[in-house]
């Protein structure tokens, strides 16, 4: 009722689905004004929903838009009001980093699938934000996909003016031929207040299943010239190093490295592209963040944050991580292919790695093992949209090096029953063969294993009631060396499911409140053994100062080594913003857990404080300091302090300083331990980069990193390496 209502008090808004953007001839200067006499030409419309936490109601704030192409660009206009333009959130960041802020953008389906969509933003004061959207993927938003495009943003006496233009050229599409185009769109606009409210120009339907299925159509696009989009990005990176080999010698100066690469990317035509690298430098800008590496028997995940594997990464996507690029760990060439032509998606990727490294999994725990020698890693990945609701796949991976190989194929389907409940399926078949020293190293009983993965998962998510369940088999023999595998030889058992109280009034003091539940039993494939069972019981809470907290209960019994550990414990969170500069959270967990070390029951109290501060327009500082304490029957058996200082100064949207310091303490009774550790163990990293960005692609960094430990035996802190660095690439 409240929809049609409001489709009556804002015309045009009903019928936006059957709208054409128009063509237009006349110039366009990004300033800010909408003085161009081309939006008299442009399609206009409003955002006249709120789509969250709202739902469906008229939006509290009034928001224009425009839209009109020319020929070689999408060209995009809002005029965002504000009753309070004094309360307007902006600051100037690094691209793809102010989701905090007011900002306006829009949502592209080109391809008209209703499956994936690239995603621009921009905010007041002109800082750009790109990302894609994959509604076949849980946690499909990647923000990591970067694009060559232009905006400009300007403050207004009520609110803030955003224009933008998108070259066709950067973005993928099918190719026109003469006749017109359909692409579904959704414009937005993010107001955070006491709440973050989402407005739109459609209503959302929250009992629908996908996102990208209910954008508006609009068509046109008959006189589209693409052009050559070609870009050539030459790199030179000049390094200087001093480090030491132990904490009695003397700090050693290297000769300085000098490295010069290229990256190639090339859109063959309006729906393949190219990428290339010619001996890239793949050294992190941005260090990982810390993570817990105490009382684990199962390999670390670190996100990639290369820009040759983040390229079209999401053609490469999976429902399990069977394509993990961080494997790839110094490529020294690569190329990349990806495309959709008609219902047909495509992506292939090789590489010379110079460093061969891979999971070694189990059923209790993983490693990551590494060869010394070179190795060719490969992977496919190909999707066939058969139908509007149902997908199928088929996916790839190689990897070989001197006496080792690994390679699978399989298999995978995706089905919308109806607009509520999906279905996945997966299947994949692998062969290995590992070197002997990796036999001998990590106890394996063969040098050959093959074997498969098979999954099964169905799941239900409506506006309120939500439920899932998944089998999933994972074969003694089973592996996916160029993926993220950390365990084998399992079958899984799950489900869980949940309801969801959702307040349609966006002014209220809450939005949302939410329980369910998340249940699994893990054993050996081999012989039905017991590995977990998990019961876990969760309430959600969404509120007023942008608050969002969680609080769970688990009963689980855990069984490693052949020894039964039953486990009860609470865990939560809660991140709110008190004030329009300051985030505050908190994360705990407290209750049973198991010394992996000594193969005895423990408990476990972790609490994780964090903050994030705006000083003034460009300064920001997140802080996160995370304290686990493990004690066993004779004592306390660690303490593992892991502190991390993030301080950014934006000085324009293009150039900025930022320092990143990582503190490690581990203090141990040595007592409690069957080997010898050091009592105390501390370490101590810090970057510091001046980075300048002309644009997404070409930048400028000048770079300073060290690190240096103290333990028992080095009771001060000793530097063992320093580094300085200048890195150059400019798009061509």
């Amino acid at each position: 009722m409240k929809a049609w209502l409001l489709a009556l008090l804002l015309p045009g808004l009903a019928a936006a689905a059957q709208q054409e953007i128009p063509h237009t001839r006349l110039p366009l200067q990004l300033d800010g004004r909408l003085d161009d006499a081309l939006w008299q030409q442009a399609l206009h419309l409003q955002l006249g929903y709120e789509t969250r936490p709202g739902e469906n109601t008229p939006a509290p704030v009034k928001t224009d838009f425009w839209v009109a192409e020319d020929g070689q660009r999408l060209l995009l206009a809002f005029h965002a009001h504000d009753p309070n333009p004094e309360r307007i959130i902006a600051h100037l960041h690094d691209r793809d980093e102010f989701w905090e802020d007011d900002f306006v953008g829009v949502l592209l389906d080109t391809f008209n699938d209703e499956r994936r969509a690239y995603q621009f933003f921009v905010n007041p004061l002109g800082v750009q934000a790109e990302a894609t959207l994959d509604d076949t993927r849980r946690n499909s938003d990647d923000p990591s996909w970067n694009a060559l495009w232009d905006s400009a943003a300007r403050r207004v006496e009520d609110g803030y003016v955003v224009e933008m233009a998108i070259p066709f050229s950067s973005i993928n599409m099918p190719k026109p031929q003469g006749q017109p185009l359909t692409w579904g769109l959704e414009a937005i606009r993010y107001w955070p207040r006491a709440q973050v409210h989402r407005l739109s120009i459609i209503p959302v339907d929250r009992n629908r299943n996908c996102q990208v299925c209910q954008f508006a159509k609009f068509t046109g696009f008959r006189e589209i010239e693409q052009g050559l989009d070609l870009e050539l990005t030459p790199t030179v990176t000049v390094a200087q190093h001093r480090g030491r080999e132990d904490a009695d010698s003397s700090m050693q100066t290297d000769k300085p490295d000098a490295e010069a690469g290229l990256d190639v990317n090339w859109g063959i035509s309006p729906n393949l592209t190219l990428n290339a690298t010619l001996n890239p430098d793949f050294s992190q800008i941005e260090a990982d963040s810390v993570q817990v590496d105490v009382n684990t028997t199962f390999a670390l995940f670190f996100p990639e944050k290369r820009p040759f594997f983040l390229e079209n990464a999401d053609y490469f996507a999976a429902p399990s991580r069977l394509i993990y690029t961080r494997n790839v760990a110094d490529p020294d060439i690569g190329i990349k292919f990806t495309g959709k032509t008609g219902p047909h998606q495509y992506g292939f990727f090789a590489s010379n790695d110079t460093v061969t490294s891979f999971f070694v999994p189990g059923p209790e725990g993983s490693s990551l093992a590494s060869l010394d020698s070179s190795s060719l890693a490969a992977a496919g990945r190909y999707r066939y949209e058969a139908t509007p609701d149902l997908t199928l796949g088929l996916v790839t991976t190689y990897r070989s090096a001197s006496d080792y190989y690994s390679g699978l194929a399989g298999a995978d389907l995706r089905w919308n029953i109806n607009e509520t409940d999906r279905l996945q399926l997966q299947w994949v078949e692998s062969q290995s063969e590992y070197p002997e020293t990796v036999v001998e190293s990590y106890d394996l009983a063969q040098q050959r294993f093959s074997g498969g993965r098979y999954q099964f998962r169905f799941n239900h998510r409506g506006r309120n009631l939500f439920y899932w369940t998944a089998i999933t088999r994972n074969d003694p023999g089973y592996r996916a060396d160029l993926g993220f595998l950390r365990r084998v030889n399992l079958d899984r058992f799950a489900g869980g499911g949940g309801y969801d109280w959702i307040n349609p009034d966006g002014q209220a003091w809450w939005s949302r409140f939410g329980i369910s539940t998340r249940n699994w039993m893990m054993q050996r494939a081999d012989n039905a053994l017991l590995l977990e069972r998990n019961f876990q019981l969760r309430f959600e809470f969404e509120g007023a100062l942008q608050t969002k907290a969680d609080w769970n209960f688990i009963r689980r019994t855990t069984v490693y080594q052949g020894r039964v550990f039953p486990r009860d414990f609470m865990e939560g969170q809660i991140n709110f913003r008190p004030h329009a500069r300051l985030q505050l959270g908190m994360q705990a967990q407290v209750g049973d857990d198991v010394d992996y070390t000594h193969i005895r029951p423990a408990s476990r109290t972790q609490f994780r404080p964090s903050f994030s501060l705006n000083l003034g327009t460009g300064l920001k500082v997140d802080f996160s300091h995370l304290r686990q304490d493990l004690d066993v029957s004779g004592g306390r058996l660690y303490r593992l302090d892991l502190g991390e200082l993030r301080a950014k100064w934006q000085f324009t949207s293009r150039a900025y300083l930022r320092l990143i310091s990582q503190y490690r303490k581990l203090q141990r009774n040595p007592e409690l331990y069957a080997s010898d550790v050091d009592r105390n163990y501390q370490r101590l990293s810090n970057q510091l980069l001046f980075g300048y960005k002309l644009d997404a692609k070409s930048v400028a960094f000048l770079g300073y990193s060290d690190q240096g430990f103290s333990d028992d035996d080095v009771p001060d802190r000793v530097t063992m390496d320093q580094t300085v660095f200048v890195k150059l690439g400019y798009t061509f």
